[in-house]
């Protein structure tokens, strides 16, 4: 499993190259902001192999990180061991935020990505004023998974019931 992850990013390293994308973040949200989520949602799972239910994950084309809080911890290092993820943990004074993370990493005028249709307003309106204020550039339609994640199980689609 640990090398499935390891050519995952680095095939998603090898697609942010060419899209032009600096740095990819996912956090294994649906677009309902669903507690539970279908597998087809699960891309901070498919492309960290952390398989917890909390934390996001941001990736350049030198490091790869997972941000998750304390219920983890322990599991995280245990699942992200040997894939090229680092953990940070999230949740504490002293965790530094993804906007000012990826701040302190990119150059003026590099991209972030990600499927904004995926994260809540909170979280965009705590990361968005670290991007803006260094100049980086935001792709909120990025969804370079589509390509990468081949086998991507289909959403389940249950008719609706009165309940």
């Amino acid at each position: 499993m640990k090398e499935q992850i390891q050519q995952r990013l680095a095939r998603l390293r090898a697609l942010m190259a060419e899209q032009k994308i600096d740095a990819f973040l996912a956090n294994g949200s649906d677009p309902h902001m669903s507690e539970y989520v279908q597998d087809c949602w699960k891309s901070r799972e498919y492309v960290s192999g952390f398989t917890g239910s909390y934390g996001w994950i941001a990736v350049t084309q030198t490091e790869a990180v997972l941000w998750t809080d304390s219920r983890y911890y322990l599991q995280a290092e245990r699942e992200l061991e040997g894939t090229g993820f680092e953990m940070l943990k999230a949740r504490l004074p002293e965790t530094i935020p993804t906007g000012l993370w990826l701040a302190q990493r990119l150059k003026p005028g590099q991209t972030v990505g990600f499927d904004g249709s995926c994260y809540n307003l909170a979280d965009v309106r705590e990361m968005i004023p670290f991007l803006f204020e260094n100049e980086l550039n935001v792709d909120f339609k990025c969804n370079l998974l589509d390509s990468l994640w081949t086998d991507r199980p289909q959403a389940v689609r249950n008719p609706i019931f009165e309940h």
